[in-house]
């Protein structure tokens, strides 16, 4: 498995990206003791409780924009 890493070429695999930002975005909103469906609704309708969900399992790789868009939604630098 070829994986790179932040040492070895400046930027990190994208599984670990992700879980990473899950781990954050978790931590994000229940530190503010929001649920996911609270989430969903502070979307607009951009993000389902399923795909928040998704998200926070740390399965999905995000684009810069889902992230910046994530980043705003729960209050935090990602």
């Amino acid at each position: 498995m070829d994986v790179t890493t932040e040492s070895s070429m400046g930027a990190i695999a994208p599984e670990v990206r992700a879980r990473r930002t899950a781990t954050m975005l978790v931590a994000a909103r229940v530190q503010r003791g929001f649920s996911l469906r609270t989430m969903a609704r502070r979307s607009g309708g951009v993000f389902t409780r399923d795909r928040l969900r998704e998200i926070e399992s740390g399965a999905v790789d995000l684009d810069r924009a889902t992230t910046e868009s994530l980043a705003a939604l729960y209050g935090c630098d990602l």
